[in-house]
Order: structure tokens, then sequence, then C-alpha cells
């Protein structure tokens, strides 16, 4: 079977990436959500889990197409996140949610700045 071909140019994916990441960025900037709320409020979960999602997806759209974000971005890692949690396997790590979350998403929205200002993507 052939690959499917893509929805959108990669750079439209690098954009969709960086909005979702900052989204979540944003709502743990102004404490919407925090860890706490993320150890015991079913829709803090729900939403952190899904901005997660919306993110690895648009990994995974870059993969398949081959796009290189340079070292500081493993999209096979957020990918693969993804992955896990969509399928949930073995049911949803808290751990790695909770270090995606706090520590990886806001450098990814810092190294998707800089990429979409060198690039002139935005």
């Amino acid at each position: 079977m052939a690959a499917r071909p893509p929805k959108e140019r990669p750079e439209v994916y690098v954009l969709r990436m960086f909005e979702h990441a900052n989204e979540l960025a944003s709502l743990v900037e102004t404490g919407k959500i925090t860890p706490e709320k993320l150890g015991t409020d079913p829709l803090v979960q729900l939403a952190t889990v899904k901005a997660l999602e919306l993110v690895g997806e648009q990994a995974w759209e870059l993969r398949r197409l081959d796009y290189d974000l340079g070292p500081d971005i493993d999209l096979a890692e957020i990918a693969g996140m993804r992955h896990r949690m969509v399928r949930h396997y073995e049911g949803i790590d808290w751990g790695v949610v909770y270090e995606a979350t706090f520590e990886d998403v806001p450098a990814l929205v810092r190294s998707l700045e800089r990429i979409l200002g060198e690039r002139h993507l935005n």
C-alpha cells in the first residue's frame, strides 16, 4: 500500500505544533493546569492529554514527511508519546505526562518560536 499523500505543507504542521504546545504552556503559566490539578482533576487530565496528543499528531505528520526540526526537537519521541496515549498502551503514565507538560512543552515552545522565526514560517 502506498503512503498517503500529505494533507498539508510541512510548515503548516510546524505552526500547528507550536500553537498546540503554546496553548498548553499558557494554561500552565496562568495556573489553569498545575501539578496538583493534573493529579486530581479529570477535566485538567483530559485537557492536558488532548493537548499533548495534538502536539504529537503534528510531530507524526512531520516525521512522515521526513521534515527535520533540528537536534532540539525529537519528533519520533513526541509522536511516540502521542501514539501511546491515543492507544492507551498499558494505560497513561502520568509521570510522563507531568514531565512533558511542565518541562518538555515549555522548552518545545521556545525551540519552535526560534525555528518559526529563523525559517520565516510565522
